[in-house]
């Protein structure tokens, strides 16, 4: 409701927002140090680092926890986002940055298709919660996916 509000109905509006992440929280059972930590992270990096980022002009990372997307944007991206691409790779880097990092690499690509600035946003009024990992040993495999699929797909960019 309120990404559709932010994309198509709010005053001024162009209509020509392509895609839009919101604030995520973490949610567990059973809550933890880790999961504790893990909860302010994800909020100080939607609330202060995305939000600078959607000032600036686009947002570098639509979580696939909570995206907005519009279609036809995403249907000219589809070739390339699905393109199996595993045999075609030159080296690991290649292979990070569609299989490691695929909500940067789907970031990337609507980076590459926006016309112009303020077409990828944050949206903070729009909330989702996600699970959030249990263990040290679960969190240690979890950042260095994410971190994998940062490097590869920043250096693109």
């Amino acid at each position: 409701q309120n990404f559709v509000y932010d994309m198509e109905l709010s005053p001024g509006n162009t209509r020509d927002m392509l895609a839009m992440t919101g604030v995520i929280t973490s949610t567990t059972k059973k809550h933890s140090l880790i999961t504790l930590l893990q909860d302010m992270e994800y909020i100080h990096g939607q609330l202060f680092e995305r939000t600078v980022e959607s000032g600036c002009g686009s947002v570098t990372c639509l979580p696939g926890a909570l995206t907005m997307l519009r279609f036809s944007a995403f249907r000219r991206m589809a070739k390339y986002y699905f393109a199996d691409k595993a045999e075609q790779c030159d080296d690991l880097f290649d292979y990070g940055k569609c299989h490691l990092g695929e909500d940067r690499w789907l970031t990337h690509l609507f980076m590459i298709g926006a016309k112009k600035r303020f077409q990828i946003q944050m949206c903070t009024s729009a909330f989702c919660k996600t699970e959030a990992v249990q263990t040290y040993q679960s969190l240690i495999k979890q950042r260095r996916r994410w971190f994998l699929g940062f490097i590869t797909n920043e250096v693109c960019m």
